[in-house]
C-alpha cells in the first residue's frame, strides 16, 4: 500500500499506521528504521536503485529520441510504501522545442497523489525513486549525491518521453537531461557536469545558452 505525504523544506513526515509482517522484511523501510534505532541513529541514507536510461550519443540524436520541453515547476509530493520512496513532480509546459514524442507504454497516472490532481493538458508529472521521509523518529534519505538542487523559481529544460496519454513523462537520459535556466539564459545542470555528457555537448555547440540551443533544435 502506498502512503502519501506532503513535502516541506524540512523533509516529509509520514504516519506508520497498521504494519504487516512484510513491512519488517529485510530491505524494507521499517527494517532500516529498526536497524537505525538499534544503533542509536536518527538519519539513514538508503542505497540508490539502479536505473537504465538511454545513452545520449550526439546532441542531434538525443533531441530526436526525446521531447525537449521548457517547463515551470508546479508542485511536488513524496510517497512511500513498504520498500520504496518516490517523489512526484508536476510541471507546466511553457514551450516545446523540437519534436513531441509519446512513446512510453507505462502510465502511472492512476497512482498520482491527489494533491497533484487534476493534470491539465499542458501539464505532466514525473516520478523518481528518490526523496526524504521521516518515519518513527528516523529520517530516511534516498538521494544521489551527484545531483544539484535546482531553484523552484527557475524554468527547467527537460529531455523526456511522454506516456500515451501525455500526463506522465519519464526522463529519457535520467537527470542528465534536466536543467534549470538561470536569469541570464544559461543552463544549470541537475547532474554534476563531470558526469553529464549532454551538458558538455550543449556547452560545446551552444555555449551553454538556451537561446542558441533553441535555434539549433528548430
Amino acid at each position: 500500500m502506498r502512503r502519501s505525504i506532503v513535502v516541506s523544506c524540512a523533509g516529509a513526515i509520514g504516519v506508520l499506521g497498521i504494519l504487516s509482517a512484510q513491512d519488517f522484511a529485510r530491505g524494507s523501510l521499517m527494517w532500516y528504521i529498526n536497524r537505525a534505532k538499534a544503533n542509536h541513529q536518527t538519519v539513514v541514507h538508503l542505497p540508490i536503485p539502479k536505473e537504465l536510461y538511454a545513452e545520449v550519443g550526439d546532441l542531434s540524436s538525443a533531441a530526436g529520441r526525446a521531447s525537449v520541453v521548457l517547463v515551470n515547476f508546479v508542485d511536488e509530493v513524496t510517497t512511500y510504501d513498504t520498500y520504496e520512496i518516490h517523489t512526484w513532480t508536476k510541471f507546466r509546459i511553457r514551450e516545446r522545442l523540437g519534436r513531441y514524442q509519446r512513446i512510453r507504454e507505462d502510465d502511472l497516472s492512476s497512482d498520482v497523489p491527489e494533491r497533484l490532481l487534476p493534470i491539465l493538458p499542458n501539464e505532466f508529472i514525473t516520478v523518481q525513486p528518490l526523496g526524504t521521509v521521516q518515519l518513527g523518529g528516523v529520517t530516511l534519505i534516498r538521494m544521489d549525491s551527484r545531483l544539484t538542487p535546482l531553484p523552484a523559481s527557475e524554468p527547467r529544460l527537460m529531455f523526456v518521453q511522454f506516456s500515451a496519454g501525455g500526463s506522465m513523462a519519464g526522463l529519457t537520459f535520467g537527470h542528465e537531461g534536466v536543467f534549470s535556466i538561470t536569469f541570464d539564459g544559461y543552463l544549470r545542470p541537475r547532474l554534476d557536469t563531470s558526469h553529464n555528457e549532454l551538458k558538455q555537448q550543449i556547452d560545446s555547440c551552444c555555449g551553454g545558452r538556451l537561446d542558441k540551443l533553441r535555434g539549433l533544435l528548430r
